[in-house]
């Protein structure tokens, strides 16, 4: 049994730390409430259990050094956790884990607290809005994986709506996915392509394939709404910004993580907690189902009722707005005075006294985004409410009143403009002051200096009070299907606490592997939140790093965490190289390709040696703003093997491979060495060039078919490499983005492709 008379633990597994998606809805949830309960967190982004993509299951090995001497408590998302695994295998890791009380977040569990969302009432109501507003009714449906609870309960939603509404079921709209992006752009393939049907709508399982389905209908030229309506499903953050906005349905996230925090605490203090709760889904409409956003769709409308309300105009207002709002924001005097301000505008004939008020409430004191987002309806409000009551209103003073309401939104939108260029200055500070903190610790390949490095830069560099850094005594290679056994022992290098340095003068300490680190160096005193990350590099692992969450967001200390294994590989293979080869030359020469390698694996695509998407965007982007600030012009082209999949189908795999490592080769040919030539994934690439005049279009397009005639002459191969190209100038002063001109280059792209498909026809 806990201790009571100390502050509890609680260990809250999760996928990964990040500033997006489904976690990063989740982990605030559990931040707030810890500390609102006085209760400690230490984080286990450990992926979810035999993650097939990359190296993510390397990250499994943390769930290990989860014991009844570092947690109190669990809460385990096992929805997520569980996405690749059966039910057997994820009983098996629950037996796992230490005999503590555990809760469940969106999958019931046998005899274990649960947490879970009702799925059905907010897509229900999505589709049903689908059918009634809008009057789709061939709606297509991509599932979430199989055996997961709440991608069944989805899929049965979707089912009992269409029976609902007497629309039969039809198997060939519907789609196996797995909640991963790049399920839904094979499930758009297999709808479009290989069924030959088009639906009117697709409802995604979730936002992550919806996002999927939206990139392959813009790659096939199909506008969202317009020719197909799309839904998701949880409401992520970024959906609200991409284009068109995303209509999808809220779940309650922050609100679950929130009680299954409650819940774990509650049953360390012996309280009563519910075997299971359940919060219910709400929808969420925006652009990309057809209708406007909510507040576009109350410009311009004139609100009548046959009479005005009983009463004086002043009060009904204060009390229609009441009923309507939230008014937490804006005391109870300041709303009477901003309203009597604005009721007195068509006796003075002017706004200024109101919008001068207004202006007023607003610069004072510091205001939160969100917060003037709360203006902003209120003026809705008020606005709708005045014109509901004046059925007879002038002319003139109708254009009056909505010409002080746009004045209004012109205060907020600079207001909104102004906070949100102090965010981004603020977190683009904190970025270089992290970045700034990650290049100084790999200026050497020594591990004592490295390590010495990592805990001199985060102790002055960051802020963050605590952290510690253990390793193995030598990398251990853990393979995908391996079985990978802890060491008996770890070496803590790194013991950092409340600005001291722990292990000052003393070196190393050895400790059992089992705990995190050993009882004696855990942070005392203040609640603490804790992030326990595993150190590897591709196969290799070396060993955990244990650090506060602070200021920086997910991504970022994600950035830090991948620059200490890749600071940790370095040296390993260093120390390998000195000791595998005695020639200086030979040794120097070694020595700079493994740390090239290193610094940008990240960025590099291991196939073709190209850039990948990630190392052409962020090279790229520093390329456009360096072609401003020197007045320079350039083009992006956008290129793609043709018949990539039938090379795929009729000749294997390999063959395309090495179609696709052949093509890097001739477009380096092609292209200037200055050029930046990027794989970007399947069979597309893409090339930023600068200070490339008109005529450069010409000279490539002549260069890659006298390339491909040469390649094509003496490969000996039974088919011949082909490639389609799309090209967009930019020309200086320019607004170009990396992503609008890959959007341009590659709608140049589509044309070519069908110019070519009419040629051959």
């Amino acid at each position: 049994m806990a201790d009571k008379s100390r502050r509890y633990t609680i260990g809250f597994i999760l996928n990964r730390l990040s500033d997006e998606g489904y976690t990063a809805l989740m982990w605030p949830g559990v931040m707030d409430m810890a500390a609102e309960m006085d209760v400690n967190v230490i984080a286990f982004p450990g992926e979810s259990l035999n993650d097939p993509y990359g190296f993510e299951y390397q990250s499994n090995i943390i769930y290990q050094l989860i014991n009844e001497h570092s947690v109190d408590a669990l809460i385990i998302p096992s929805g997520i956790i569980s996405n690749y695994v059966g039910m057997e295998v994820f009983g098996e890791f629950l037996n796992s884990l230490p005999p503590v009380p555990i809760v469940s977040l969106t999958e019931k569990l046998p005899g274990i607290p649960s947490v879970l969302v009702d799925n059905k009432p907010g897509l229900k109501d999505t589709i049903k809005h689908l059918i009634d507003v809008h009057g789709y009714r061939r709606i297509a449906f991509i599932k979430g994986p199989e055996g997961n609870r709440d991608a069944e309960e989805r899929f049965d939603a979707y089912r009992e709506v269409l029976a609902e509404c007497g629309i039969p079921l039809d198997e060939k709209y519907v789609a196996q996915g797995n909640f991963i992006s790049y399920s839904a752009y094979e499930a758009v393939n297999a709808f479009l392509l290989e069924r030959k049907i088009k639906p009117e709508a697709i409802v995604a399982s979730n936002d992550d394939m919806a996002f999927g389905a939206l990139q392959r209908l813009r790659e096939m030229k199909i506008r969202v709404p317009e020719d197909i309506a799309l839904t998701g499903f949880d409401n992520n953050p970024e959906v609200e910004f991409i284009l068109p906005s995303l209509t999808t349905v809220r779940q309650p996230v922050y609100e679950l993580a929130r009680k299954a925090m409650e819940m774990a605490v509650g049953l360390l203090r012996n309280e009563e907690v519910p075997e299971t709760v359940i919060l219910p889904t709400e929808p969420v409409v925006r652009c990309s189902c057809g209708c406007l956003p909510l507040p576009l769709t109350w410009i311009g409308k004139r609100y009548q009722m046959s009479k005005r309300p009983d009463g004086n105009l002043l009060e009904s207002l204060l009390k229609k707005i009441e009923r309507e709002m939230d008014l937490n924001f804006i005391t109870g005097n300041e709303l009477r005075l901003l309203v009597m301000n604005f009721v007195q505008i068509p006796d003075t004939h002017t706004p200024d006294a109101f919008l001068l008020y207004f202006q007023t409430l607003l610069v004072a004191g510091e205001k939160e985004i969100d917060e003037l987002f709360n203006w902003q309806h209120l003026t809705f409000v008020l606005r709708n409410s005045f014109l509901a009551m004046n059925d007879d209103i002038p002319d003139d003073l109708y254009s009056l009143i909505e010409d002080t309401f746009h004045k209004t939104g012109i205060i907020l939108s600079e207001m909104i403009q102004r906070e949100q260029t102090l965010l981004r200055l603020n977190q683009r500070q904190k970025s270089l002051q992290l970045l700034e903190t990650v290049e100084g610790m790999s200026q050497t390949l020594d591990l004592d200096v490295i390590l010495e490095n990592i805990r001199r830069e985060l102790a002055f560099g960051t802020g963050i009070k605590h952290f510690y850094l253990m390793l193995y005594d030598k990398e251990i290679q853990f393979r995908r299907g391996d079985s990978l056994v802890l060491p008996d022992t770890l070496k803590l290098q790194i013991a950092f606490s409340d600005n001291a340095d722990l292990l000052a003068g003393s070196g190393p300490v050895r400790y059992p592997s089992k705990d995190i680190i050993p009882q004696e160096f855990w942070p005392a005193g203040d609640r603490f939140t804790m992030i326990l990350k595993p150190l590897f590099f591709m196969e290799d692992q070396f060993g955990f790093f244990f650090f506060e969450y602070g200021d920086f967001g997910g991504s970022l200390y994600e950035a830090l965490w991948l620059k200490i294994c890749a600071a940790l590989k370095s040296s390993i293979l260093f120390s390998a190289l000195n000791k595998a080869e005695k020639k200086l030359l030979e040794a120097l020469d070694a020595l700079e390709r493994s740390n090239e390698k290193l610094n940008t694996i990240s960025q590099m695509d291991e196939l073709t040696g190209l850039y990948n998407r990630r190392g052409f965007l962020n090279l790229g982007r520093q390329n456009l703003n360096l072609a401003n600030r020197l007045k320079r012009s350039g083009h992006l082209f956008f290129l793609d093997l043709d018949g990539l999949k039938s090379i795929n189908d009729g000749h294997g795999h390999l063959e395309g491979d090495y179609a696709l490592a052949k093509t890097a080769i001739i477009l380096k040919k092609s292209f200037r060495a200055m050029d930046i030539i990027a794989r970007l994934g399947g069979d597309e690439f893409a090339v930023l060039t600068l200070n490339s005049p008109d005529s450069f279009l010409k000279i490539v397009n002549s260069r890659l078919k006298m390339n491909l005639e040469e390649y094509n002459k003496n490969s000996g191969k039974p088919y011949k490499v082909s490639i389609s190209m799309g090209a967009i100038s930019f020309v200086y002063p320019h607004e170009y983005t990396m992503e609008k001109l890959l959007n341009e280059a590659d709608q140049k792209l589509y044309q070519q492709k069908k110019a070519k498909h009419l040629n051959r026809e």
